[in-house]
Protein backbone atom coordinates (compact mmCIF):
# COMPACT_ATOMS: atom_id res chain seq x y z
CA UNK A 1 0.00 0.00 0.00
CA UNK A 2 3.37 1.83 1.00
CA UNK A 3 4.47 1.72 -2.18
CA UNK A 4 1.49 2.85 -4.67
CA UNK A 5 0.85 6.14 -2.14
CA UNK A 6 4.73 6.29 -3.13
CA UNK A 7 3.69 5.79 -7.01
CA UNK A 8 0.94 8.37 -7.19
CA UNK A 9 2.97 10.82 -5.49
CA UNK A 10 5.88 10.79 -7.95
CA UNK A 11 3.52 10.74 -11.05
CA UNK A 12 1.97 13.78 -9.42
CA UNK A 13 5.61 15.57 -9.26
CA UNK A 14 6.09 14.90 -12.75
CA UNK A 15 2.97 16.21 -14.16
CA UNK A 16 3.34 19.70 -12.38
CA UNK A 17 3.23 22.70 -14.46
CA UNK A 18 6.13 23.88 -16.14
CA UNK A 19 7.58 27.40 -16.13
CA UNK A 20 6.69 29.72 -19.34
CA UNK A 21 10.77 30.32 -19.26
CA UNK A 22 14.17 28.56 -19.43
CA UNK A 23 17.70 29.68 -18.37
CA UNK A 24 19.23 31.17 -21.57
CA UNK A 25 15.57 32.30 -23.11
CA UNK A 26 15.82 35.91 -24.58
CA UNK A 27 12.64 37.78 -24.81
CA UNK A 28 10.85 41.49 -24.19
CA UNK A 29 9.48 42.33 -21.01
CA UNK A 30 7.66 45.30 -19.56
CA UNK A 31 8.95 46.31 -15.98
CA UNK A 32 5.07 46.06 -14.29
CA UNK A 33 6.68 47.00 -10.56
CA UNK A 34 9.14 47.17 -8.29
CA UNK A 35 9.73 44.42 -5.14
CA UNK A 36 10.03 44.61 -1.77
CA UNK A 37 13.89 45.26 -2.36
CA UNK A 38 13.30 47.73 -5.26
CA UNK A 39 14.06 45.11 -7.76
CA UNK A 40 11.74 46.07 -11.04
CA UNK A 41 10.13 42.79 -12.27
CA UNK A 42 7.51 41.85 -15.26
CA UNK A 43 5.52 39.02 -16.13
CA UNK A 44 5.63 36.35 -18.76
CA UNK A 45 2.27 34.65 -18.21
CA UNK A 46 1.99 35.61 -15.33
CA UNK A 47 4.86 34.32 -14.18
CA UNK A 48 7.02 36.79 -12.31
CA UNK A 49 10.48 37.36 -13.62
CA UNK A 50 13.06 39.87 -11.42
CA UNK A 51 15.41 41.88 -13.69
CA UNK A 52 18.69 42.14 -11.77
CA UNK A 53 20.86 45.19 -12.50
CA UNK A 54 22.66 48.05 -10.58
CA UNK A 55 21.04 50.49 -13.65
CA UNK A 56 17.92 52.33 -12.86
CA UNK A 57 15.32 50.51 -14.48
CA UNK A 58 12.04 52.57 -15.83
CA UNK A 59 8.20 51.21 -14.89
CA UNK A 60 6.21 50.87 -17.73
CA UNK A 61 9.47 50.62 -20.36
CA UNK A 62 10.07 47.55 -22.33
CA UNK A 63 13.82 45.64 -21.89
CA UNK A 64 15.33 42.83 -23.90
CA UNK A 65 16.23 40.44 -21.30
CA UNK A 66 18.11 37.42 -20.99
CA UNK A 67 16.54 34.59 -18.13
CA UNK A 68 19.43 33.69 -15.56
CA UNK A 69 17.95 31.06 -12.63
CA UNK A 70 14.48 29.55 -12.81
CA UNK A 71 12.53 28.81 -9.85
CA UNK A 72 9.09 27.35 -8.98
CA UNK A 73 7.01 30.82 -8.39
CA UNK A 74 9.98 33.30 -9.82
CA UNK A 75 12.28 33.68 -11.56
CA UNK A 76 15.47 36.36 -12.38
CA UNK A 77 17.13 38.20 -15.55
CA UNK A 78 19.53 40.15 -16.65
CA UNK A 79 18.61 43.15 -18.74
CA UNK A 80 20.81 42.66 -22.33
CA UNK A 81 18.98 46.48 -23.75
CA UNK A 82 15.71 48.15 -24.05
CA UNK A 83 13.51 47.61 -26.85
CA UNK A 84 13.20 50.96 -28.49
Amino acid sequence: MAEMQLNKKHEDYNERPTTPVRPGDELEITVEEFGDKGDPFGKVQNYVVFIHTNDILEKGTDYRVRITKVLKNFGFAEPTGTTE
